[in-house]
């Protein structure tokens, strides 16, 4: 009978302190959360240039459940749905916006197009080609037809922030997302980053 009473007891025990644990980790998670929203998503997104110029913006990553994401409507999510993916199966999920913009001079040069057979016309076209951005097309009338190539590679790379003291380092802080655009005439201008947790 005492034996029965102490497993009891043990495993009782046991429950709670694995609840106890369950508890203190989702605090901690909602914590780092609400440290985060408060600062702003604009004030989160760091800026900077590499020494060779390229444009850089990290973030550090938001851990949602996937109830919490879908209470709140994230397009993300219908991405996902849209990819046939679902949602148990999610581990992390981050948007990127960027817009590419530069100045181009190019000369304007006439072209002799052929409107109808036995009929031509002389129209003003331009070109321009560099290794990110490519167009060419004619002017007729009031209007631009052409083909407009902008080309782009985002690096990103995600990785851990761990804690400090003093000297020492140990566990994580945070995870943090960086991208970085390779073409030159690209500025980063949105990110968000979701790490699902279970």
């Amino acid at each position: 009978m005492v034996a029965v009473l102490l497993a009891g007891h043990v495993l009782a025990l046991a429950s709670t302190i694995s609840w106890a644990r369950q508890l203190k980790s989702e605090n901690s998670r909602l914590r780092q959360n609400q440290i985060l929203l408060l600062r702003g998503e604009q004030a989160r997104m760091e800026r900077r240039v590499t020494k060779d110029g390229r444009n850089v913006m990290a973030i550090e990553a938001l851990t949602l459940r996937v109830g919490e994401l879908s209470r709140q409507g994230d397009s993300l999510l219908l991405v996902a749905r849209s990819l046939g993916i679902r949602n148990r199966r999610l581990q992390e999920m981050a948007r990127t916006v960027y817009r590419t913009q530069t100045v181009v001079r190019t000369m304007v040069h006439d072209s002799v197009v052929k409107i109808a057979p036995g009929r031509t016309d002389t129209l003003p076209c331009l070109s321009y080609r560099d290794p990110w951005l490519s167009f060419a097309g004619c002017l007729r009338a009031d209007s631009f037809i052409g083909e407009i190539h902008a080309r782009d590679t985002l690096d990103i790379v995600v990785h851990r922030i761990p804690r400090r003291f003093l000297f020492f380092r140990w566990g994580c802080k945070a995870v943090k997302m960086q991208a970085v655009g390779r073409n030159p005439h690209t500025q980063l201008t949105y990110m968000r980053y979701v790490r699902l947790a279970d």
